[in-house]
Formats: structure tokens, C-alpha cells, sequence
């Protein structure tokens, strides 16, 4: 599996990249749900990539699996990919060009079950389906990171703080995000302003139409679409006012997570007193995590976490 698009027109890229051909009719695509049945004939040459079309709604929009299954073979799937809130890779949005692919391209290298999905894979605003992926590939904790997010419906406008990494950088010094930096959720894509000091903070608003209420999770790319940092809140608890959830300390927690846990909830990641534009920590204050109490955040869900060896063993007969 090469390259996909969850939302109408839904399609799904398989590339080739063996010595024979391959013949997929009667594969199933699978989602979080339903599946799909390849129709045949489904012939795919060496080194080529062939598209379906037509795939029914068996993506989750907010995040999920995709799986590649030889219905005829006792063996585990052929590929897949876990998104969204539920893997590494990012979750595409609606869009008629827009499109979650691995990069880079299936004939470049990347192994056929990469052992973490946020290496491999990435938003292309431009779909290159039937074609070779012309996207970057992500190197996350490369560049600026995601040092809080704030998610307050009704009281505040969604926020996320960039940071710029007291480290040598391309280029040093302040990084200007009107050079072409960007942001995606779930729900969509904005490019982003201001100047980010060096070792220091930005606040930036989140546009209402990116629903990170809805989302959880934001993905931040450099100016030449590599997608450089991934932070999300889902799972966690929503207790207090304002809501912000933040790194403790500064720049702790992974780059490469995908809920609150995964993000290092409770141990670098916790709910925080909102300080956007500010270290998280100054002074005499310190980081604690939140205390105990009912949480009202969205539904448990079954993490994938370290997915790839999860998800074959859920499909092995």
C-alpha cells in the first residue's frame, strides 16, 4: 500500500515492488469499518502501481487502520498503517488532491511493515495516485516542536505553542513560519505566521473549520512539506479551566505521539495552567500531573501502540 484517500472520491494505491506480477482480485482493504473486496481482474505488474476507486466509507475520519489482507493465504496482512489518534502516520482530510502516502515512495526503500508509521508516512496536498510519491519523508524532532495545545470549547480560541529548540538548526536564529510552515488535523490544513525566537515560544491560533476539538491531534510541517512534529490530546482528562495541555518540562515529550499516553501523558505531558507565548515551567512553579477525578473525554478506543506486530497478530487464522 502505497498511497490512499479515507474521504469521496475514497481510492487506495498498491505498488508493486516485487519481481512478478501479482494478482490481488479478491484482496480485502480493510478499515476500522468494514472492508472492501478487490474485483478482479486486479493484475499488478513489477514495479507498478495500480488504484482503486470506489471504496466504500470503512475509514474513520479522526484515525484508525488500514489493512491490505490476501483473503486466499493463511498468512498475516500484506501491509497497512495505523492514523489519526489510533498511529503514528498523520489522518488525511477532505479533499479532492489530498492524500496520506508513504514516503518515501514504495520503490524508494521504506521496509513493507515499517515497525512505526510516523517514519514512513505523510500528507500530500497534491495526490500523485498511479504515479511515484514525490513527498519528503517525516523526520520528526528535526526541527520547531509542539510544546502545548490549548482545547477550551467556547471559552478560548484553540491554540498550539511552537517552539524552536535552543539547538543548531537550518538557518539558526528566529524561524519565520510565514516562509511556508503549515499545520493539519483531521479536518484540515493552515499555513501558519510569526516568527518563532530562537530557544523561545510562539503562540499560534488554531482556525475553527481544523476542529481540534473534534481532531486531538496536530502535525506540524517545514516549508518543504516534511512533516516535522505530532502532538495530540486524545484520551486525555478534561478536568480544569483553562485547557491547555502542555510538555513538563520545555520539550520533554516525544515527537512522534499520537494520544495523550503516546505523547507522554503523566510523565512529560500533562494538563497544565495555560502559559502559550511562555515556558511551561518558571520560577518556583513546577509540573504536576492532574489530579484524579472523572474524566469526560472521548471514548476509549484500542491503541495500536508499536502497531505493526498488534495488528498481524489480530488477522492471523
Amino acid at each position: 500500500m502505497n498511497e490512499l484517500s479515507i474521504f469521496a472520491p475514497r481510492k487506495v494505491e498498491l505498488y508493486n515492488s516485487g519481481p512478478l506480477a501479482v494478482d490481488v482480485t479478491g484482496w480485502k482493504i480493510a478499515g476500522n469499518q468494514g472492508e472492501y473486496i478487490i474485483p478482479g481482474p486486479a493484475v499488478i505488474a513489477p514495479g507498478a502501481y495500480k488504484v482503486f476507486a470506489g471504496v466504500p466509507p470503512i475509514f474513520d475520519p479522526i484515525g484508525g487502520e488500514v489493512l491490505v489482507i490476501d483473503s486466499l493465504a493463511p498468512n498475516p496482512p500484506i501491509d497497512g498503517v495505523n492514523y489519526g489518534v489510533e498511529g503514528g502516520a498523520p489522518a488525511p482530510f477532505a479533499g479532492l488532491t489530498v492524500s496520506l502516502c508513504r514516503a518515501p515512495d514504495g520503490s524508494a526503500g521504506p521496509p513493507a511493515n515499517p515497525p512505526d508509521d510516523a517514519l514512513f508516512w505523510t500528507i500530500d496536498l497534491n495526490s500523485t495516485f498511479g504515479a511515484m510519491n514525490d513527498q519528503p519523508a517525516p523526520d520528526l524532532g528535526s526541527w520547531l516542536c509542539i510544546n502545548e495545545i490549548q482545547n477550551n470549547p467556547g471559552m478560548a480560541p484553540d491554540s498550539i505553542e511552537v517552539c524552536n529548540p535552543p539547538v543548531p538548526l537550518a538557518g539558526g536564529g528566529y524561524v519565520n513560519l510565514g516562509s511556508g510552515w503549515f499545520v493539519t488535523t483531521a479536518a484540515g490544513v493552515q499555513p501558519l505566521s510569526g516568527a518563532v525566537p530562537p530557544g523561545g515560544f510562539l503562540a499560534v491560533q488554531i482556525n475553527s473549520d481544523l476542529r481540534l476539538s473534534d481532531t486531538f491531534r496536530v502535525d506540524l510541517y517545514a516549508p518543504d512539506s516534511t512533516r516535522v512534529f505530532q502532538k495530540s490530546f486524545y484520551g486525555a482528562r478534561r478536568q480544569n479551566d483553562p485547557q491547555c495541555y502542555g510538555d513538563c518540562p520545555d520539550g520533554a515529550a516525544p515527537e512522534d505521539g499520537f494520544d495523550f499516553w503516546s505523547c507522554g501523558g503523566d510523565i512529560t505531558f500533562f494538563e497544565l495552567g495555560c502559559s502559550l507565548g511562555e515556558e511551561n515551567v518558571s520560577g518556583m512553579e513546577v509540573c504536576h500531573p492532574p489530579s484524579t477525578g472523572v474524566e469526560d473525554g472521548p471514548p476509549p478506543r484500542e491503541v495500536k501502540v508499536g502497531s505493526w506486530g498488534k495488528v498481524k497478530s489480530l488477522y492471523r487464522r
